[in-house]
This record gives C-alpha cells, structure tokens and sequence, in this order.
C-alpha cells in the first residue's frame, strides 16, 4: 500500500486546527 506523506497529512491537520482557532477568536471576539 501506498501511504501518504505524513508532512502533508500534518499541513491539513495543522491548517484545520488554526482556522478552527482563528474561528473561535472571532466568535470571542464579537461578544
């Protein structure tokens, strides 16, 4: 089996988590 590069399944875990973050700042932000 073929697997994926883990660095590129780490840049799309990473970029999710920091729109999620920026997401929730906003939320925050506005109250």
């Amino acid at each position: 089996m073929h697997k994926p590069h883990p660095s590129n399944i780490m840049k799309g875990y990473v970029m999710k988590q920091l729109l999620t973050y920026i997401r929730e700042n906003r939320l925050i932000e506005k109250y």
